[in-house]
């Protein structure tokens, strides 16, 4: 995963910034109305990421 600017990009996905919600980062293809309903939900000071139901944790690099 790299988070560029306003996008986040893993093998074969762009995913636009779409907020924050307190500690929450959310990302997807397209915002939703609500972005608490964004696909992607990051939360970089525990380098924890949720893809729609897949749960991975991140390092620093």
């Amino acid at each position: 995963m790299i988070i560029k600017q306003a996008q986040m990009i893993v093998p074969n996905t762009t995913y636009i910034h779409c907020g924050a919600l307190g500690e929450v980062t959310y990302f997807d293809n397209q915002c939703p109305a609500l972005t608490q309903d964004a696909q992607v939900r990051f939360i970089p000071s525990e380098g924890k990421l949720n893809i729609a139901d897949k749960a991975y944790q991140c390092t620093a690099l």
